[in-house]
């Protein structure tokens, strides 16, 4: 499940490096955050199990990456 997604790959591996600190097992996501075509999706996410959603999100809100977390019906 994706938790967070920002345009920015350093910022993208900081949330990683948080979660991965705090135990949080990633899931690999076979993105293409460097595709420049218009209208493809230049995000980097942050995906973790479906069962560690909820405390990936609130371990990211605590560290302050409030703003990149993905709302549900977004």
């Amino acid at each position: 499940m994706d938790v967070a997604r920002s345009y920015d790959m350093g910022m993208a591996v900081v949330m990683k490096s948080i979660l991965i600190g705090e135990g949080v097992e990633l899931l690999e996501y076979s993105g293409s955050g460097h595709v420049s075509i218009a209208g493809a999706d230049q995000s980097y996410y942050v995906k973790v199990a479906e069962a560690d959603a909820e405390r990936a999100k609130a371990l990211l809100a605590e560290a302050g990456y409030e703003k990149y977390l993905i709302q549900p019906g977004a």
